[in-house]
């Protein structure tokens, strides 16, 4: 069975931000073990995902990037620490937090 999904996100300017984020992650490279070493950045830092997609670059047959969901923060110690982590594996494009625990 097929089923679509709409999710819509409230933008303002609310500096503090919400628990979650969302990043996409564009790696350098495509080597075996790449996203297993990507994941490893988040969860050494304890943070855990409620979502990962992987979505076609269009640039290139077998080229994709990640669109992931975390359950911390962009702005907190644990998450600083791992994009640090994943920008040695990839580009990343922080898109923002929001929400609470049941967002």
């Amino acid at each position: 069975m097929e089923t679509n999904e709409t999710r819509f996100f409230v933008l303002n300017s609310d500096e503090e931000g919400g628990e979650k984020s969302a990043l996409i992650l564009d790696p350098d490279d495509d080597r075996p073990g790449l996203l297993s070493n990507m994941l490893a950045c988040l969860s050494g830092h304890g943070i855990n995902l409620s979502n990962i997609q992987s979505r076609p670059q269009k640039t290139e047959l077998g080229e994709y990037y990640f669109y992931i969901e975390a359950e911390k923060n962009l702005e907190s110690e644990p998450m600083q620490k791992a994009l640090q982590c994943l920008r040695t594996y990839c580009k990343v494009e922080e898109l923002g937090s929001y929400g609470g625990k049941n967002a």
